[in-house]
C-alpha cells in the first residue's frame, strides 16, 4: 500500500518512463495488473496496480463522481519507535513500545 492507501504489488522488473500503463502478465499469461511506477535509484524494482483495484475503478467509470477510492484502516503511517534517540526526542520512557502518530 502506498502513502495514498492504494494497493500496489512490488515486482522485480524495470518499469521505465513510457512503460507505465501497460499490462503486466502473470505466469499463466493472464493480466495481473497495470505497470504503474518504479523505485528511483534502484535496479529493477517496479510497482503494479493489481486487477482487483482496476476492476473496482472500471465498475464506476460510467457513473461520474461515483468512484470514492479504496478504503483504508489508516494505520499505514504509524512511526515505529525502535530508535532510542527517537524515544528520547519524544520524551518517552526507555522501555516504551508501540507507535505514535
Amino acid at each position: 500500500v502506498n502513502m495514498d492507501g492504494l494497493l500496489r504489488i512490488q515486482i522485480d522488473a524495470a518499469i521505465n518512463p513510457g512503460n507505465s500503463g501497460g499490462p503486466v502478465l502473470g505466469a499463466h499469461g493472464l493480466v495481473v495488473g497495470v505497470a504503474a511506477s518504479h523505485l528511483k535509484n534502484a535496479s529493477n524494482i517496479g510497482y503494479i496496480i493489481p486487477t482487483v483495484v482496476l476492476e473496482q475503478f472500471l465498475a464506476c467509470a460510467d457513473r461520474p463522481g461515483s468512484y470514492l477510492g479504496v478504503a483504508s484502516l489508516g494505520i499505514g503511517r504509524v512511526q515505529t519507535l525502535e530508535s532510542p534517540a527517537l524515544r528520547k526526542g519524544l520524551q518517552l520512557q526507555e522501555d516504551f513500545i508501540g507507535g505514535v502518530r
